[in-house]
């Protein structure tokens, strides 16, 4: 319900509005009307802010896992103007930084790897699962802009941990082993996996 202006002369009586309708009035499938109850909320708040939480899950304790997890998925480029730094605990990048390099050269993950630093929270994790040389050479034929990064990129995938430990500013980094399912293929079992802390 939206809760009708008072009338001029201070009474309770709804405004009418055009066409007849009447704000703050429910009709009732017998055709009767009552106005809303006083103090309630108008439609436009819960429309603009979404529904206010009742006051028993407010002081709920916080939700376990995996109900206070939160995914993101965005143009990381833009994520300057939506994330705050230290903002988040955990980053993966998984089979993407191969496009960043070759969409934007070493420019490019260089920048990407700053802004993963710059949003970990301190003691946050950096996942990085980069792709071997030899998938950009294949696909280095994509695009024209790909072709001509990956002529001038020297900063190599298998160079990343030591870039982002004496350059970026991760403290610690530990390969990971991962077992994977026989119905992977090969190659993608292959890949390194690190974890960098912040």
């Amino acid at each position: 319900l939206a809760r009708a202006p008072a009338a001029p002369d201070g009474g309770a009586e709804p405004a009418p509005t055009r066409e007849g309708a009447q704000v703050g009035v429910k009709r009732a499938a017998d055709g009767s009307t009552r106005s809303a109850p006083q103090g309630s909320l108008p439609v436009a708040l819960a429309l603009s802010l979404g529904l206010v939480a009742p006051a028993w899950r407010l002081a709920a304790p916080a939700p376990l896992f995996p109900h206070n997890v939160r995914f993101e998925a965005a143009d990381f480029t833009q994520a300057s103007a939506v994330l705050a730094s230290g903002s988040l605990d955990t980053i993966l990048c998984l089979s993407t930084s191969k496009w960043v390099h070759l969409n934007g050269g070493d420019r490019a993950i260089k920048a990407f790897f700053a802004e993963v630093y710059r949003l970990l929270a301190e003691g946050g994790v950096f996942v990085l699962e980069p792709q071997p040389w030899s998938s950009y050479r294949r696909k280095k034929h994509v695009s024209e802009t790909a072709r001509a990064h990956y002529a001038q990129i020297r900063l190599r995938p298998e160079r990343f941990p030591e870039f982002l430990v004496d350059h970026i500013g991760f403290r610690a980094v530990e390969q990971i082993k991962v077992e994977y399912d026989a119905l992977v293929s090969q190659g993608f079992a292959s890949r390194p996996m690190y974890l960098f802390v912040k």
